[in-house]
């Protein structure tokens, strides 16, 4: 199997959507819950067809609303906090294939 390329990290949405502007990404992993906009709003993520993206979601809120909202908007897989590191493997796995 492959090996992970570049792995990037940022502490909002702001932040990484610069990152996003600048670089290709097979793959985002988003807390629902960021400093200034929430990971629900990041719509360019969702809307840029040119740069699409798996996006997984991490929530520490069982909230089935919020769950609907994240895969209306296009989420591949949904995360619970606090989870292990097996959980985020597998999820990853499932993107990925």
């Amino acid at each position: 199997s492959k090996g992970f390329g570049q792995v990037d990290t940022a502490g909002s949405v702001e932040e990484a959507e610069q990152l996003r502007i600048n670089h290709h990404y097979d793959l985002i992993i988003l807390d629902i819950s960021l400093p200034g906009r929430s990971g629900i709003e990041w719509e360019e993520a969702f809307n840029d067809l040119d740069r699409k993206a798996d996006v997984i979601f991490m929530t520490g809120y069982a909230d089935l609303e919020v769950a609907i909202s994240a895969l209306k908007l296009g989420a591949s897989d949904f995360i619970l906090k606090p989870f292990n590191l097996d959980q985020m493997l597998q999820a990853v796995k499932r993107c990925m294939d």
